[in-house]
């Protein structure tokens, strides 16, 4: 029993004519007679008498149509929520991020921009993120460019440099520049496991053969705390400076590594109608997005975006 017999049914008691009920469905009336006859074999019972002109329901007939209205009606009401699903659905963006002050204050501010859309953030490595975006399971990725899947769109939203702070009585508080030999000869401490900050300052230390007596690794809580009150040298970006304030007295020198600059991108399926929106406002935005100047309300209001999630991969 299919719901095209069940509607050609209830159709045939309305009008109770095999003529009026063919003409209202765009069918020959030889095809719903064959239809009525089939579904009547179905259910072992006839459904109509047709001894009179007009067609009237037998007392199965009766019991069916009862059923049918309900079953018609109770499926109305599912593909209408299906498609209020479809349409939430379509309103919710997911955004992956491989870096904490993107969470932070650069999302938010996409996110308030937005207020009709619903936006999750889903927090994990440049790789996994990556494999998200081309599995589907992701809209949009913001990833260092190197690792943005070569067949999808992508457009850059921020250079990142590396930076060298160090103590102002550190013989290196003059440098214009650290070198490699510099970086070698220096005590340096760094996060275990900062989100797209830890990776990317060990490939710096491999790149310029930094020994391993020379690096503290620690967890992110203590280098935060000690990172301005260290005789150690650490290494900061032009970003992280746009947040961290302006209170340290320590000098900030670039760091002349191959991995150094980085540029962040935005990665998308172009075909994907869900990811347009953000991709659009990211495009016009980008040169204000990242930014001390719109930084500004969130470090002032963390977390203030109503319509946006944060989901942390397990790592």
């Amino acid at each position: 029993m299919e719901i095209h017999q069940l509607e050609q049914f209830k159709t045939i008691a309305e009008c109770k004519t095999m003529r009026e009920a063919a003409e209202k469905l765009y069918l020959s009336q030889p095809a719903l007679s064959q239809n009525l006859k089939k579904l009547e074999a179905e259910l072992g019972c006839t459904l109509f008498d047709r001894s009179h002109n007009q067609l009237s329901l037998t007392a199965y007939g009766e019991i069916l149509l009862e059923h049918v209205n309900r079953i018609l009606f109770d499926l109305k009401e599912v593909t209408e929520r299906i498609e209020e699903r479809k349409l939430e659905e379509s309103k919710v963006i997911r955004i992956g991020s491989f870096y904490s002050p993107l969470n932070l204050f650069a999302l938010p501010q996409v996110a308030n921009a937005m207020p009709n859309f619903k936006f999750e953030v889903v927090v994990d490595g440049s790789e996994a993120l990556a494999k998200s975006l081309v599995d589907g399971k992701i809209d949009i990725a913001f990833l260092p460019f190197q690792f943005c899947p070569a067949h999808l769109d992508s457009f850059p939203v921020f250079q990142e440099s590396l930076f060298l702070s160090v103590s102002p009585r550190s013989k290196l508080a003059d440098k214009e520049l650290i070198t490699s030999k510099e970086l070698r000869q220096a005590d340096l401490m760094i996060p275990s496991n900062f989100p797209g900050l830890s990776g990317w300052y060990e490939d710096a230390l491999r790149e310029a053969k930094v020994p391993k007596e020379s690096i503290e690794r620690m967890p992110i809580r203590e280098y935060l705390e000690r990172m301005d009150r260290t005789e150690k040298a650490h290494f900061t970006t032009n970003m992280m400076g746009m947040f961290s304030g302006s209170g340290s007295v320590r000098p900030s020198v670039p760091v002349e590594v191959g991995v150094s600059p980085r540029v962040i991108s935005v990665a998308f399926d172009g075909d994907n109608p869900r990811a347009l929106p953000a991709v659009d406002y990211i495009s016009e935005k980008q040169d204000e997005l990242i930014s001390n100047h719109a930084f500004l309300p969130y470090l002032m209001f963390e977390g203030g975006s109503p319509n946006l999630t944060m989901i942390f991969s397990e790592q």
